[in-house]
């Protein structure tokens, strides 16, 4: 259904060439989760769940996150993330 994948990412205002990918999807994560300045334990809603890294990222900090998407393929290899993390009390999707 979906070829492609896009990142989104954040990058300091003062950043330079060349960015390393990993680097600026944990900022953008670690900016998300400032920004939401939500208490431990709280159950947030992550649509557009894909393979799961980011409701992953939120449950090691303590969040629970439900995940929902509409393609099955991205469920499945998220399944299989949060199960490799062990994190299928804090993860559901």
């Amino acid at each position: 259904m979906f070829s492609e994948i896009y990142y989104y990412s954040y990058y300091p205002a003062k950043a330079k060439w060349p960015f390393l990918i990993i680097r600026a999807l944990r900022a953008i994560e670690d900016h998300l989760f400032n920004s939401l300045n939500l208490s431990a334990s709280a159950i947030v809603l992550n649509t557009g769940y894909r393979v799961g890294y980011i409701a992953i990222y939120m449950a090691k900090k303590g969040l629970r996150v439900f995940g929902i998407d509409v393609v099955n393929y991205y469920l499945t290899k998220a399944n299989r993330n949060i199960k490799v993390e062990n994190l299928k009390q804090q993860v559901s999707a």
